[in-house]
């Protein structure tokens, strides 16, 4: 008499790996799939964290110049002469602009202050600017201070239409520059840069 066993356990419905349906996952392909699902989170994770954060500050303009050291007369005049000047007398220092305008007449006034005449020489049109620097100096030879003068085009205008200048672009226009009053007394000679010319 043969007997019959009968089994308890239910019966399976997910098919062992050594059923024909069996589906294997490789872990390279489980690598695959992380890494797909990394950047599918940070592709969408980035964008909610800028807007979160706002747009970034524009940067501040003043930022971008690089900063330019303010000019004095020791930058434009020498400290001290190289020479012996004569009393009273008017040097001018040669530069870069010598071709572009003519200054002329430079004569130390009894009161300290130095009087010349500036023409302008190149691209004979209208001037914007034309900037020169004036140096007083002891009976040493050393620098007492010193001022700019800025000359334009209204005041060429002005003086052709005065009578002063005959040319109302490079007609030959007088100026005066006052010594500061402290230094009056002990003013020697003086000395005149030209610094710049800008036509139009």
């Amino acid at each position: 008499m043969t007997s019959t066993h009968l089994s308890t356990r239910p019966p399976s419905n997910n098919p062992s790996p050594t059923e024909p349906g069996a589906t294997r996952v490789s872990p390279r392909r489980l690598l695959a799939l992380a890494a797909i699902a990394g950047l599918v989170a940070l592709a969408v994770g980035v964008p909610f964290a800028q807007r979160e954060r706002g747009p970034a500050p524009a940067p501040d303009p003043a930022s971008l110049v690089p900063s330019i050291p303010a000019v004095t007369e020791q930058d434009l005049l020498p400290a001290s002469l190289p020479g012996p000047a004569a009393p009273g007398s008017v040097q001018l220092v040669p530069g870069p602009f010598a071709d572009a305008a003519a200054i002329d007449a430079l004569v130390l006034q009894s009161d300290g202050s130095v009087t010349g005449t500036a023409r302008v020489l190149r691209d004979v049109s209208e001037l914007i600017e034309m900037n020169l620097f004036i140096g007083w100096y002891d009976a040493d030879g050393a620098l007492l201070a010193g001022r700019p003068l800025v000359l334009s085009q209204p005041d060429f205008t002005q003086a052709f239409q005065a009578g002063i200048t005959d040319s109302l672009y490079n007609g030959v226009l007088p100026w005066q520059v006052e010594a500061p009053a402290e230094i009056t007394p002990q003013v020697s000679s003086a000395v005149v840069r030209l610094v710049s010319v800008v036509n139009e």
